[in-house]
């Protein structure tokens, strides 16, 4: 049994079956055996296939391919085809193509993931740039196990692992590719590019340190 209120909602639903869809277009065109979503918001899940998703917001879940995934924003984790994640905030998580286990939780948090694993941003633009990344434990760490806290903490990093960036604004904002470092407070290591495993506690420690 599904529940549908809204134009176009859950148009296309054929087998699946426990959805709840609200809001125009809500869960429009999505796979006829999606099953157990939640969807609120215009175009909330439209094009969706997945199963045990939870999406409220204006497209947030638009167009996902995931399953067990929380998207709570406008155009959170649309377009995401990674599952288990949970992205709240505008535009966050929108573009992760795979990988599980990230958090965002902010505007435009982990904006261009593609892919990553096991990361957690919180604040907005925090750990905004992450980029390709390998499957964890196989062939290396490239993009995993970072946290970003903070206003556009960790904002450029890349392919960096192990990261820790903690204050706002500006933790650790200008790292790349650099691996197992530690920052906490505003501005702390904020031109490190590609250094690796420095620690830094205070207002602005480290901020000259680039490689």
């Amino acid at each position: 049994t599904n529940v549908a209120i809204g134009s176009n909602a859950g148009n296309d639903l054929t087998t699946g079956s426990g959805n709840v869809a609200v809001g125009a277009d809500a869960m429009w065109f999505s796979s006829a055996t999606s099953a157990s979503n939640v969807a609120i918001g215009n175009g909330a899940g439209a094009g969706l296939t997945g199963s045990f998703n939870v999406l409220l917001g204006v497209n947030a879940g638009r167009s996902a391919v995931a399953s067990g995934m929380i998207a709570l924003g406008t155009n959170a984790a649309n377009l995401s085809t990674a599952s288990d994640t949970v992205a709240i905030g505008r535009t966050a998580l929108p573009a992760l193509t795979s990988g599980i286990n990230n958090i965002g939780i902010g505007a435009e948090t982990l904006l261009t993931t593609a892919p990553g694993y096991s990361n957690i941003a919180i604040g907005f633009a925090a750990l905004r740039t992450m980029g390709d990344a390998e499957v964890p434990f196989v062939s290396d760490l490239k993009g995993t196990g970072n946290i970003a806290i903070g206003v556009s903490a960790l904002y450029a990093t890349t392919t960096g692992f192990e990261n820790i960036a903690i204050g706002a604004p500006n933790a650790l904002i200008s790292n790349t590719t650099g691996n197992t470092n530690t920052a906490i407070g505003s501005e702390v290591m904020a031109n490190n590019t590609t250094g690796n495993g420095n620690s830094a506690y205070g207002v602005a420690a480290l901020q000259a340190n680039t490689t």
